[in-house]
């Protein structure tokens, strides 16, 4: 969840337990007539607005009064898995710029009491900022200043870089990271950038002048946004996303998009990754997952839930509530922009491992027979329809699925209508997916296990 997300949930959630303590509950009255049906209707859901601010830059807009906050993100179009954007150490040059030499730009946040956070994920490298209405000029003028910071910390970027050796080090000593780690090594190609994750970090540039380069090259990119949500109106967002940033250079660099590399065709049916001091194993039965626009998706969404989404699970019953190998068992990944990991992972003690790997092919070949029950459908459309109107009760919710839809090139609406047509397969259109998709010989079984 993004920092504005939990932010707006804090603020709801706060603001009912104000208006709980100061209001005065009257005398029960078996007289008062139930409230009109208009008065506890659901407040519609706020549909974004879209506009392009000038070339190469749009704009979107979530209005929600009901609190006097709101969200401003600047969002632009390159990320971690960008040549280009690794090559001008623009990683550290984005997520860097709020530290100033002197401390003063987060010295100024901590006084708007704003929450404003950078950082880069796949695709997309994002500074967002959530603060109080009164005080939305301030905010915006914060925004601009760390966008246009030239005085990047020296200490800052020292701490930076020795974080990144720690980091990695301590990644090689934890067990389920070298499991992900394993089966990305087993599904991407060499080179490919969605190994990126898994492969030890570069020093961190430590050249301010180059670092604010980088960062103003990639901010004039085209194809950036600016969105907001909140306690803002369409005239106020206008006039801010008109002067909030510099224009947009229109030459884009040559190697600017990842390049995926084809998948591996010669995963092995199994494979050990040794590692010392392991008193555990931890397993990953493991093949390509489907992506957001397979047309099995929605199809998809069923499935996971049913065999390894939540606590009573096939994958929870079998290996936790019925013989107790372990305190967790579930599916990851899969449902990406891209084909990623999907496996059934667990863990158990050694002394278990023959039973656990048992049980855990078992799940995968009773599932692919027999496939889901009514029952079973019934509650795992619930679940994705509830979770569908969860997503949707706040204005930066909204703003960071709309964000999203954008970014990947999905229609508007994608994940409202996703479910919407997950919940319209019956049973049997989802087990001939599953039929399809979860067959035991396209899975390959990873183990991180002690050394012999």
């Amino acid at each position: 969840m993004s920092p504005m997300s939990l932010s707006f949930g804090l603020l709801f959630s706060l603001s009912g337990v104000a208006s709980a303590q100061d209001t005065r509950i009257p005398a029960y009255d078996d007289q008062v007539p139930p409230p009109a049906a208009e008065e506890v209707a659901p407040k519609p859901k706020a549909v974004p607005a879209i506009w392009t601010v000038s070339e190469g830059t749009e704009a979107v807009l979530v209005e929600d009064h009901r609190v006097p906050e709101v969200v401003l993100v600047v969002e632009i179009p390159v990320g971690t898995y960008s040549p280009w954007l690794n090559a001008q150490h623009g990683v550290e040059a984005w997520e860097l710029q709020m530290y100033d030499a002197e401390g003063a730009l987060r010295a100024r946040a901590d006084a708007l009491a704003a929450d404003l956070s950078v950082y880069c994920e796949a695709r997309t490298c994002t500074l967002e900022l959530v603060a109080l209405k009164r005080d939305l000029e301030a905010s915006v003028a914060l925004v601009q200043d760390v966008l246009k910071n030239t005085s990047y910390d020296k200490a800052e970027l020292k701490r930076t870089d020795q974080g990144r050796k720690i980091g990695w080090e301590g990644s090689q000593t934890d067990p389920d990271w070298r499991l992900s780690q394993t089966t990305a090594q087993l599904l991407y190609t060499e080179g490919d950038p969605r190994l990126q994750s898994y492969v030890e970090p570069e020093k961190v540039l430590r050249d301010p002048k180059a670092l604010a380069a980088a960062r103003d090259a990639a901010l004039r990119l085209p194809g950036r946004r600016v969105g907001f949500a909140g306690d803002l109106t369409r005239a106020e967002a206008e006039a801010i996303a008109a002067t909030l940033l510099p224009a947009v250079n229109p030459v884009t660099p040559a190697d600017l998009a990842p390049a995926y590399l084809p998948l591996r065709a010669d995963r092995p049916a199994s494979l050990i990754e040794p590692m010392d001091n392991l008193t555990q194993i931890y397993f990953a039965l493991m093949r390509d997952g489907i992506t957001l626009e397979d047309p099995n998706y929605p199809a998809f969404l069923v499935a996971n839930h049913v065999l390894g989404g939540h606590f009573f699970s096939r994958l929870y019953v079998s290996l936790r509530h019925e013989g107790g190998e372990t305190y967790g068992a579930y599916t990851r990944g899969g449902g990406g922009a891209t084909a990623s990991v999907y496996s059934l992972s667990t863990f158990t003690r050694v002394e278990n491992k023959a039973t656990t790997e048992a049980k855990l092919r078992a799940v995968l070949t009773t599932f692919h027979e027999g496939g889901v029950t009514e029952q079973e459908r019934i509650e795992a459309i619930g679940y994705l329809q509830g979770s569908e109107l969860f997503d949707q009760q706040s204005p930066s919710n909204l703003l960071s699925t709309t964000l999203t839809e954008l970014t990947l090139g999905l229609p508007p609406g994608f994940f409202v209508e996703a479910t919407k047509r997950a919940s319209a397969l019956s049973t049997e259109e989802i087990n001939t997916f599953i039929k399809a998709h979860y067959d035991p010989a396209a899975f390959s079984m990873v183990t991180v296990e002690p050394e012999p």
